[in-house]
């Protein structure tokens, strides 16, 4: 109950929020050690797991709670130039993973919100903390002697005091004066009790140290100097005069020639299957057609009639083209993506997330791979997505050229996901996973996306952003089956 009471005088709340502090007082208990087991927390005792507290935030902070926002419009009817967030009030933390329990400043409603901005603002104390300002204003006392007869003005001041003390006695002296001025009939004398302070000011005998953005700064004002002294040209911020190609005073304007050269710049890119047609359609229809072979070869999906009521997704064509390191064109490149943004939460998706590895991981993996002289090795799985099976029923409608003939009214039903979905990453993720758990990977507790293998006296690190994979092995013929095997699956 001392928790309760302190949270609730602390957070300014009513005594009607005694259940929320209660369990947000459990809740901090079971992070924080205890005797019994001083180098653990309770709940890490509990699960056997290491637990994570950078959720945590002060009971009552005030907080902003975003609207959720579907199909371009807030769920509470607002348009997009409405306040995207509500003011609120942190209650403690609901049943999920990430999910707040606040309560609307306004209309007093709670409710469980998973984003949140906090703004805990200044913490409350009861003393001041080193550094702050505690110094106390002296006080004066003046007291009206009725027994007096004159003023105590035998008294001089003290020639060993400070600066401090002689303007104290002539501030009060001052004050005094008024006090006659003001009263002139008044006969009753006054006794003055000067104050005397004895506590001087402390001063810190540390020595200042530059940040390091200090440092860093005076380290490019020296560099930027010498550049200028040298006359160089980042330094000094002038650009070199550049030659004419030609001399203009041995031709005539009309003899110019100008030489247009093949860039990336020069190809257009069509931005849409109507951009396309209407530019060179027998140029992109070809990697269109590579394209649908694709997806009909790992029957990506069935064509069937939309239910009543069903939400049925609409696709687009992207293009590109593909380059070598030395610039030269390879192919053109066209894919089918869907029109995730069409989709309904709840109704044919739910996960959206997806597995990134840290580039830490990468970083460590490939000092791993310099100290023990590790072959390093990457892969890029093609139509990544396709690979995947989806969990909920998603409608696409046919793709714009692709049309089957006399059957206009039936839409696409995926079997399995392609680019462009909502839930695809996350599907992806999960399919590659159990990939790695079939062939016999062991997951890092630290990062889920670093795994590691070991056959006899061979073992491979792998490192998964997505479709991407960074591997270290042994040997040459260890990267051989590992990249067969995942080939394979």
């Amino acid at each position: 109950m001392e928790d309760v009471c302190t949270l609730l005088h602390d957070s300014g709340l009513g005594h009607s929020f005694w259940a929320e502090a209660a369990a947000y007082s459990v809740e901090t208990r079971n992070l924080i050690t205890a005797r019994r087991h001083p180098g653990k927390i309770p709940l890490e005792s509990f699960s056997g797991k290491r637990q994570d507290v950078s959720h945590l935030c002060a009971f009552g902070a005030k907080c902003w709670a975003k609207i959720p926002v579907v199909n371009g419009h807030q769920v509470t009817g607002g348009s997009k130039l409405d306040h995207h967030s509500v003011e609120c009030r942190f209650l403690g933390y609901a049943t999920g993973c990430g999910n707040y329990k606040v309560q609307d400043i306004s209309s007093l409603r709670v409710f469980v919100s998973h984003d949140l901005i906090f703004e805990e603002g200044q913490s409350h104390r009861t003393t001041p903390t080193v550094g702050e300002n505690n110094t106390l204003m002296p006080l004066f006392d003046v007291l009206k002697n009725l027994n007096s007869d004159t003023v105590d003005d035998n008294k001089t001041p003290d020639h060993n005091c400070d600066e401090t003390n002689d303007q104290t006695n002539t501030s009060t002296s001052e004050h005094v004066e008024n006090i006659d001025h003001e009263n002139p009939d008044d006969h009753q004398k006054v006794t003055i009790i000067p104050v005397k302070s004895t506590d001087k000011p402390r001063r810190s005998t540390r020595i200042p140290q530059p940040s390091k953005a200090i440092l860093q700064s005076k380290e490019y004002q020296r560099c930027e100097g010498a550049g200028q002294a040298e006359g160089q040209e980042w330094a000094t911020g002038r650009r070199p005069q550049a030659s004419p190609a030609i001399d203009g005073t041995s031709v005539e304007q009309s003899d110019y020639i100008a030489c247009l050269s093949e860039t990336k710049a020069s190809h257009n890119i069509p931005r849409s299957y109507r951009h396309a047609m209407a530019t060179d359609p027998d140029r992109w229809m070809i990697p269109m057609d590579v394209e649908m072979n694709t997806l009909k070869t790992k029957d990506t999906w069935d064509l069937v009639k939309p239910p009543a009521g069903a939400n049925v997704m609409d696709s687009m064509w992207v293009y590109d083209i593909k380059w070598d390191g030395k610039g030269n064109r390879i192919k053109d490149k066209a894919r089918l993506i869907g029109k995730g943004y069409t989709q309904q939460l709840g109704v044919d998706y739910n996960e959206t997330w997806a597995g990134v590895t840290r580039l830490e991981s990468v970083r460590i993996t490939a000092a791993i791979a310099a100290k023990n002289n590790l072959r390093l090795w990457c892969i890029d799985f093609v139509g990544a997505y396709l690979n995947s099976l989806t969990k909920e029923d998603i409608y696409m409608k046919q793709p714009k050229g692709f049309i089957e003939p006399g059957l206009e009214d039936h839409v696409c039903k995926l079997v399995h996901t392609i680019y462009g979905t909502m839930q695809g990453t996350h599907d992806w993720y999960e399919t590659l996973t159990e990939t790695y758990n079939k062939l016999g990977y062991t997951t890092s507790r630290a990062d889920p996306c670093v795994r590691y293998k070991q056959e006899d006296n061979d073992y491979t690190i792998t490192d998964t952003y997505t479709d991407d994979v960074f591997g270290a092995s042994t040997t040459e013929g260890e990267v051989e089956r590992r990249k067969s095997e995942m080939g394979r699956e």
